[in-house]
């Protein structure tokens, strides 16, 4: 059996994000899309990048996890809710 698809979506990968991630690794398959935390153009610049990423790898997903909620969660909490999405 296919283990479960997870978008996984942080600013920083921090000792704790990465302990996360290793735990979501033993029973699902993880992606990871690291936001960063640079503001102005940087951040039109990476939500451009996250939503095309979103685009490829939103199909076949059972659930996306934010890190925080800050401005890398605007996208993927409207495109998981748009698609049926859990988050």
């Amino acid at each position: 059996m296919r283990k479960p698809k997870v978008l996984f979506i942080y600013p920083l990968r921090s000792s704790f994000v990465a302990f996360d991630i290793e735990c979501l690794k033993k029973s699902a398959e993880v992606l990871e899309f690291p936001f960063g935390l640079k503001k102005g153009f940087h951040l039109l610049f990476r939500m451009f990048q996250l939503s095309f990423w979103m685009i490829k790898h939103g199909r076949n997903t059972q659930a996306i996890y934010l890190w925080f909620a800050d401005s890398h969660g605007l996208i993927p909490a409207i495109s998981g809710r748009i698609l049926g999405i859990k988050i």
